[in-house]
């Protein structure tokens, strides 16, 4: 669950400098900073969440703690940047709107604002800027927990990608050189099969294929092999 989460996050995290490319959408100095910041720990802390919940299935009550700090964190994170793209597209929406749609109190502001266009770019400026400062606030509240989080899983020694570093089991290789003697009740089934491989061989031309279906284990490769090295 909590990889899940990480990993979600971590894709929303790349969308935030496309949607600063315009200069009025920028956070306030310093949140790149921060983005970066919770990008790395992010990173790192995925790195390590499969033996993390591993051992969380071993009712490892530490680690189960502080994989709840880690969601909460990544919960409000994800709220963080719902509100972000929320409020742009909301603000994205006002400034596309028709002029022909102002009332005369706009009307009014908009000759106010052209004597003071410092005044935080009058229509929406105010709530701009007011965003900005409210989203990054909660960005560096958020980072400066998983801060701390990224901190704390060094003293758990987790291993990282223990999904990758378990061995798979190989396949038993076989040969097809195999002792007759040792192979008993596969007689009439070894006759039917050469005959049938005999039969097709003198009807038509090219390769041809006879498949051997049945369940693992009942001698398949086995009776294969008996007639690969049957001189017929």
């Amino acid at each position: 669950m909590a990889h899940a989460i990480v990993s979600f996050l971590l894709d929303q995290l790349k969308s935030i400098p496309q949607d600063q490319v315009k200069e009025k959408w920028r956070l306030v100095t310093g949140v790149e900073q921060e983005v970066e910041k919770l990008t790395k720990n992010l990173r790192a802390i995925q790195a390590v969440l499969e033996d993390a919940e591993q051992r969380q299935m071993k009712q490892d009550k530490v680690v189960t703690l502080w994989l709840d700090q880690l969601r909460d964190a990544s919960y409000d994170m994800e709220d963080v940047l719902d509100e972000w793209i929320t409020e742009t597209r909301k603000l994205q929406l006002d400034e596309g709107r028709d002029d022909d749609d102002a009332n005369a109190f706009v009307t009014l502001l908009t000759k106010v604002c052209y004597f003071f266009p410092a005044a935080s770019n009058c229509f929406g400026g105010f709530k701009q800027l007011s965003l900005r400062h409210d989203i990054a606030v909660k960005i560096r509240e958020i980072s400066e927990k998983l801060d701390e989080i990224a901190a704390r899983k060094d003293r758990f020694n987790f291993v990282e990608n223990v999904i990758n570093s378990v061995k798979k089991p190989e396949r038993e290789r076989t040969i097809s050189l195999i002792d007759e003697g040792e192979v008993c009740g596969r007689v009439d089934e070894k006759n039917e099969l050469l005959s049938k491989l005999c039969e097709s061989s003198e009807q038509q031309k090219g390769l041809h294929v006879i498949s051997l279906v049945g369940l693992g284990g009942i001698g398949k490769t086995t009776l294969a092999q008996l007639a690969y090295n049957n001189d017929e």
